[in-house]
């Protein structure tokens, strides 16, 4: 049986209790070690996913730097209290769009394609956007197509009209009016429109009437039954009795009766109608024509070429002498008429120069 000192308990417990004291100590240090945050970039730290998207031409500005290509970036950002953040940038293409159109054009028009005018056929690249704000390229084909084109000629009688494109049409003269086709370019149709002459004012001379006009066929008539004078067809009559007389001419398929005009026999030139007493002067004229007459009322002054054209209309108030001036008009013979109420008369007049 071995010996053990009393005081070996004690020094046991002794040691015993400091060893635990040390562990626990030593397991506290531990705990507090792995609660408490260490001050490092790990720590603090903070990750960013984003996505960009450009057009293939443009350009993003990222991490102090501008970028073209597609693909993923990386950069590190410090905040004021000085922790970090990472940020991933995904940068993506958006496409241009490409197309191709076949447009047809009709010759003389023009196409209007969003702003751009074309009025020419051929090959256009046109640049729009796109919805999404990138260039849109267009390539445009224009073909042309032929107007159908057609001419015709037309006589008319005068004193008719034709309607023709959007008005009517009672005079010589070249024509073009387009008119619009379904599913094709328009029609362009040029018209030549002849009138034939049928009309003219009936000239008083000493011994009968004359009308400056060509035509095929005439025929004096008695008024007011428009009986035929016997042997009176060309354009000038000699006559034996004073009365009203008309004159029918026929020209290229055309027939019109002329106004009756009375016929006197005298030395004047004058033809008058219930008297009215007028005096015109000087006659031939070149600058001033002078009508002298008891008028009491507005009168109505023509003066008519040997086409039946009226060059001269004017209502004037009545005065002793009228003044009609003829320096506008071209040389020749015309015929002056002058009505005042149911009062009229004629008389052929000459200007010279």
């Amino acid at each position: 049986m071995s010996f053990v000192p009393t005081n070996f308990y004690t020094k046991m417990n002794t040691l015993i209790s400091k060893a635990w004291v040390f562990a626990l100590g030593f397991c506290l240090l531990v705990q507090t070690a792995e609660s408490t945050p260490l001050r490092s970039t790990v720590a603090c730290a903070y990750e960013n996913n984003a996505e960009a998207h450009i057009c293939t031409s443009d350009s993003f500005y990222f991490n102090n730097a501008w970028l073209k290509k597609e693909g993923t970036y990386d950069a590190t950002f410090q905040d004021q209290n000085g922790c970090d953040s990472i940020v991933h940038l995904a940068l993506w293409h958006m496409p241009n769009s490409y197309g191709e159109r076949i447009m047809y054009l009709c010759e003389g028009q023009s196409l209007d394609l969003g702003g751009h005018v074309i009025s020419e056929p051929g090959t256009y690249q046109l640049h729009y956007k796109a919805s999404w704000g990138c260039d849109s390229v267009v390539l445009v084909q224009v073909q042309g197509l032929p107007s159908v084109k057609t001419s015709i000629k037309k006589s008319l009688c005068e004193g008719d009209s034709l309607f023709f494109g959007t008005k009517w049409l009672h005079e010589n003269g070249v024509y073009q009016s387009s008119f619009a086709r379904s599913g094709a370019c328009d029609s362009v149709v040029t018209l030549t429109l002849e009138v034939t002459k049928t009309r003219s004012p009936i000239i008083k001379e000493t011994e009968g009437l004359y009308a400056a006009i060509p035509a095929d066929a005439y025929q004096w008539l008695i008024c007011p039954g428009y009986f035929p004078v016997p042997n009176a067809t060309e354009s000038r009559v000699t006559l034996s009795e004073a009365g009203n007389y008309s004159l029918r001419v026929e020209n290229k398929g055309c027939i019109d009766t002329l106004d009756c005009t009375y016929f006197s026999k005298n030395t004047t030139g004058i033809e008058t109608e219930d008297q009215i007493d007028v005096s015109i002067y000087p006659n031939p004229v070149s600058e001033t024509l002078h009508i002298r007459g008891a008028f009491s009322s507005t009168v109505h002054i023509q003066l008519i070429n040997m086409l039946g054209q009226t060059v001269v209309e004017d209502f004037v108030q009545p005065e002793y002498i009228l003044l009609i001036d003829v320096n506008g008009l071209v040389k020749g013979k015309y015929i002056i008429r002058i009505s005042e109420k149911n009062q009229q008369v004629k008389q052929a007049i000459v200007v010279v120069k």
